[in-house]
């Protein structure tokens, strides 16, 4: 995966360049933008998903070496959850991370007043938790990296992050979840001699331009 230090060097000019008359940009990312109810606020003291993104990039180191901090940051989260383990969960194994479970046994969310999936994860049960930090299919982590980049990106001029803000800016951001179209990527992927990250941000592109 490229860095999301890197990556934002990269979608600054892109950015900067939507902004010329009569163009617009849809900035799609494949990551979790919130979290589920009731975080931001025992997180934040704000029940709302930008002010996790802005302490998010005042605790996330990430550099172009894909150096990060994210397992401890995740860790300093659950100590300010005394109800836990927890909600934070998963890191890669023969490592020891001080209140950062290895599994999600034993983790009672409803004590700590939060559900473990948000709504987007309950109307698609295979996706997995923003909880979960590690192994296949989790998005804990790159949520953890990514969020500190949206919320620099919003710091630039005519920048809306959907269903946050109106999306009438000249450019949005929104969340996308390929695996949507898991069955079609598959059928592109092999119909045109693509790997399935390929095939998933042609056929995604394609879709939202006709849209």
């Amino acid at each position: 995966h490229r860095t999301r230090a890197a990556a934002v060097t990269s979608d600054v000019p892109l950015v900067a360049a939507a902004r010329r008359p009569r163009q617009r940009l849809l900035h799609w990312i494949d990551f979790a933008f919130g979290y589920p109810a009731g975080f931001a606020a025992r997180l934040t003291g704000q029940a709302a998903a930008p002010a996790v993104w802005h302490w998010l990039a005042g605790a996330i180191r990430d550099d172009a070496e894909n150096r990060n901090n994210r397992f401890d940051v995740a860790s300093q989260i659950n100590a300010a959850f005394p109800e836990g383990p927890g909600p934070f969960w998963s890191h890669p194994s023969g490592q020891q991370w001080p209140g950062l479970p290895f599994r999600r046994a034993g983790i009672d969310y409803a004590a700590m007043g939060l559900a473990e999936a948000r709504a987007a994860e309950v109307a698609v049960p295979r996706a997995k938790s923003p909880w979960m930090l590690f192994n296949p299919g989790s998005v804990g982590s790159q949520s953890l990296l990514g969020l500190p980049m949206i919320h620099r990106l919003t710091q630039l001029p005519e920048v809306a992050v959907w269903p946050f803000d109106a999306p009438a800016a000249p450019v949005v951001i929104a969340e996308i979840y390929p695996s949507l179209l898991a069955g079609e990527v598959a059928i592109l992927a092999n119909a045109e001699g693509l790997t399935a990250d390929q095939a998933q941000v042609r056929l995604l592109s394609r879709a939202l331009y006709r849209l």
